[in-house]
């Protein structure tokens, strides 16, 4: 390839989260690689709930600024203090990439619904959050994952 050639288009695996989707898939000549989905411990975000006094109004903060810039004040009460949480949740423990029938071995795709729990963004405030896709390459059996955490986790400062 010159520097004046485009680069390939790299083609787009899509991820099905439920049974219906896999079995549409299928028929469609799909052929679906099941993964089991296993949270990963140190992907969390926090958060605490706080009710005011007199008119008894719930709020639910994700931000530690929220005093600051809310003007939490001795109206409110902290019923759930501080707490971090996964914050995923799907409906079955397990999903599939979908595999064209076409999907040749040493073929890089990008997974679009990564199933693997990979680090993906930090927050200096303790959060942090799963990467949403991936670059990969199909083994034959499975995909080998093309990424390293140092390099390609978002940093969020504030």
């Amino acid at each position: 390839m010159t520097p004046f050639e485009p680069a390939p288009e790299i083609r787009r695996i899509s991820t099905a989260r439920s049974l219906k989707a896999m079995n549409r898939a299928v028929k469609q000549g799909f052929r679906p690689l099941i993964k089991k989905i296993e949270p990963n411990p140190e992907i969390q975000t926090k958060y605490q709930v706080v009710q005011h006094r007199e008119t008894g109004e719930v709020r639910c903060d994700g931000d530690y600024r929220a005093t600051q810039f809310f003007g939490l004040s001795q109206e409110w009460d902290v019923i759930i203090p501080w707490t971090f949480r996964y914050p995923y949740a799907w409906d079955l423990p397990f999903a599939a990439y979908l595999l064209p029938p076409d999907l040749e071995v040493g073929e890089d795709v990008i997974l679009d619904d990564l199933i693997e729990d990979l680090l993906g963004t930090v927050w200096n405030q303790g959060d942090t959050y799963r990467r949403e896709r991936c670059k990969a390459r199909w083994t034959g059996t499975d995909f080998e994952l093309l990424h390293t955490n140092d390099e390609d986790t978002r940093i969020i400062v504030g």
